[in-house]
């Protein structure tokens, strides 16, 4: 995969989200998301080896991810994309946490040129894009979920039918993102060694929606 291609801006990204068909129901990207073609998935513990679905992404958020409870609002296919309504636990407290505490696994390059990290079990781990602790904080846990979605899903052949997931934060602090989106191909070019770690967090941070994003095409 070529990461050179152009990728949408936040405007693109939120028309298309509001080109999709009627307004959801819930979350604050529900305006922009259509709701014609919805089925909903509930939490299902994963086999083992877990069988990529949807309802074993939902199961595992909700166990816990490490330092993250993710609580899930609603989890729904729309129109081709996988929608995750969910409350963001970044908030006061853990933005500090964030801004003076590093986790030990960092991710680097080995003689080869391909990305390695500390534990294989967190490949996905963001890259720092910003020096805000919000901002920061809401990536790392961003970082979190999509970890949580490529290894359950995505490495286990699921969710091939879904084009992106997309991330509605329900709770945001002011100044916290709204929500976000990932694409499937580019967790599968990851997946594949054809889109490096930091390439496919630039890529990520291009789908990041803020309130003033929200409000240009309101």
């Amino acid at each position: 995969m070529d990461t050179r291609e152009s990728t949408p801006s936040r405007r693109q990204f939120l028309g298309g989200l509001a080109g999709a068909g009627a307004v959801a129901t819930a979350g604050c990207l529900g305006g922009f998301i259509g709701s014609s073609s919805q089925q909903s998935f509930d939490p299902a513990e994963p086999s083992d080896p877990p069988e990529g679905t949807p309802s074993e992404f939902y199961y595992v958020l909700e166990e816990g991810l490490r330092d993250y409870e993710i609580t899930v609002e609603a989890m729904y296919e729309n129109d081709g994309d996988l929608i995750l309504e969910y409350e963001s636990t970044v908030g006061p407290g853990i933005v500090d946490e964030t801004a003076d505490d590093t986790d030990g696994d960092t991710a680097s390059e080995d003689a080869d040129g391909e990305s390695t990290t500390d534990s294989e079990t967190e490949a996905e781990e963001p890259a720092d894009v910003g020096t805000d602790p919000l901002e920061q904080a809401t990536m790392d846990e961003l970082g979190v979920i999509v970890q949580a979605y490529n290894e359950i899903v995505v490495q286990n052949g699921g969710g091939t039918e879904y084009e992106m997931l997309i991330g509605d934060i329900v709770n945001p602090l002011e100044g916290q993102a709204y929500g976000w989106g990932v694409r499937q191909e580019w967790l599968e070019a990851y997946n594949e060694g054809e889109l490096q770690q930091f390439a496919l967090w630039m890529q990520i941070s291009q789908f990041i929606v803020y309130e003033e994003d929200i409000d240009e095409v309101s």
